[in-house]
């Protein structure tokens, strides 16, 4: 991910390949929490994908393939703490924004408060996509709920971090 994150895209298809072959060495019957190991390690190289074409700013592509690890995601078997914790959802909605599709981004926002409710990104997500379509009351009462859970955070969120 830093790797991509950084645009050095050659390193990170070669760590994405490497993880490719270390999950297909993992023997199929090997769990991860209540997950079967290689369908959680899917939702990794997923991930990575999405952040490999993100960072090219092929938004289109990261879409289609943080929709599948999204999916992928809502296949895993119920685990607390959660056997994956890096919410697709909030990537996916983060490259809607970006590709200029906010109404888009706040369904899938709104989709992932659902599965995560009241979850600060999510809100700072959802917030920023409500702004950018200029439904400024309903933006700011989200935004109200985002400060809340925010309000210890040492970091200002972008939608760049999500």
């Amino acid at each position: 991910m830093a790797y991509s994150s950084t645009s050095r895209q050659d390193e990170a298809a070669a760590e994405r390949d490497a993880l490719v072959a270390e999950t297909q060495a993992i023997p199929a019957e090997t769990m991860l929490g209540f997950n079967p190991a290689r369908q959680t390690l899917d939702i990794a190289r997923l991930m990575l994908e999405a952040n490999i074409a993100r960072s090219r700013k092929d938004y289109k592509q990261s879409a289609e393939i943080l929709s599948k690890a999204a999916q992928a995601e809502d296949a895993l078997n119920y685990d607390e703490p959660p056997d994956w914790y890096m919410p697709p959802r909030e990537s996916l909605g983060a490259v809607l924004f970006a590709d200029g599709r906010e109404a888009d981004a706040e369904s899938v926002f709104r989709a992932e408060l659902r599965a995560h409710p009241k979850n600060p990104r999510a809100l700072f997500g959802l917030s920023e996509c409500l702004s950018a379509q200029g439904k400024k009351d309903e933006a700011a009462k989200v935004r109200s709920e985002f400060e809340a859970g925010w309000k210890y955070a040492d970091v200002k969120l972008t939608m760049a971090d999500l």
